[in-house]
């Protein structure tokens, strides 16, 4: 069985999310703890080395759910329709008053039966009780996350600006 891993970078470059200086390693982005899939359902995709490699990607940026009405189901149907493999998502809430206090890529992973994701945070906004929301990036996957990562972007005299990147493992 063949392992092939994708070393490019899938960058998720906001233009409302930039950030203002170079990441340090501490800037490392969470990645979903969602179990592997079993090796036995996918031996049949891994076991051909000549096989070609076909990974669909989109892109969308949702508005904090604005746009759907804040129903995550609704871009969740958009992405399964596509068949995509990897998704990258900007302006993506977690835990802000004005979504509903939702967990935005937690949900979509759970509607999309995407299991893998990572959410990079740019700016803190309110949440429930005075805690604090995050509004970022995020990248949704079929694949494991080997590794995440949030840069920050200039910004100027701007809102905090970043990208989130990560080294995605097929196979």
């Amino acid at each position: 069985m063949m392992r092939r891993l994708i070393r490019g970078v899938l960058a998720l470059v906001a233009l409302m999310l930039m950030g203002s200086a170079c990441a340090s390693p501490s800037d490392r982005a969470p990645i979903s703890t969602a179990p592997k899939e079993d090796p036995a359902t996918t031996a049949s995709e891994t076991d051909s080395s000549s096989a070609p490699l076909t990974l669909r990607v989109g892109s969308y940026n949702i508005a904090h759910g604005r746009e759907c009405g804040f129903d995550m189901r609704t871009l969740a149907a958009d992405i399964v329709d596509r068949q995509l493999d990897v998704v990258g998502l900007q302006e993506v809430d977690v835990g802000c008053s004005r979504s509903e206090l939702a967990d935005q890529i937690a949900l979509l992973s759970e509607y999309t039966a995407l299991p893998y994701y990572s959410f990079t945070e740019a700016v803190s906004l309110p949440g429930a009780n005075g805690s604090d929301g995050r509004y970022g990036t995020a990248i949704l996957s079929r694949y494991p996350l080997q590794s995440a990562a949030s840069h920050s972007l200039p910004s100027g005299k701007y809102e905090p600006r970043k990208m989130g990147c990560a080294m995605i493992e097929i196979g």
